[in-house]
């Protein structure tokens, strides 16, 4: 996109932020990626976006340390769960144990 080479930072929105985070992490190749609400305030379509780049790392073999109170993106592409309640892990194990776990839906319905 040459019409943005010399736009600045301060001058994108959020969504369009948090996308120049992401690929920014990922031109560094790393073995692990920290993402803390990566699709927070972000229209729908960005969205999807996101996830994307989120699947082609994983896919990549990037491991991924997702943070999100938004359950949806972690739940269909997540191999481990910890859930946590007021700094305090109460739940962790595989998506199956967590699906399976009345406790954890009891208290957690959104899941």
């Amino acid at each position: 996109m040459q019409e943005r080479d010399a736009q600045r930072v301060g001058t994108l929105s959020g969504g369009e932020r948090q996308m120049l985070c992401t690929g920014r992490a990922r031109m560094g190749n790393p073995s692990l990626l920290l993402v803390d609400e990566p699709t927070e305030g972000l229209a729908p379509a960005i969205v999807t976006q996101a996830e994307g780049i989120l699947s082609v790392a994983h896919h990549d073999g990037t491991a991924i340390l997702l943070v999100d109170q938004a359950t949806d993106l972690a739940l269909s592409r997540a191999s481990r769960f910890d859930v946590m309640s007021k700094g305090r892990v109460v739940f962790a194990g595989s998506a199956v144990d967590l699906m399976t776990d009345d406790q954890v839906r009891k208290r957690y319905p959104q899941l």
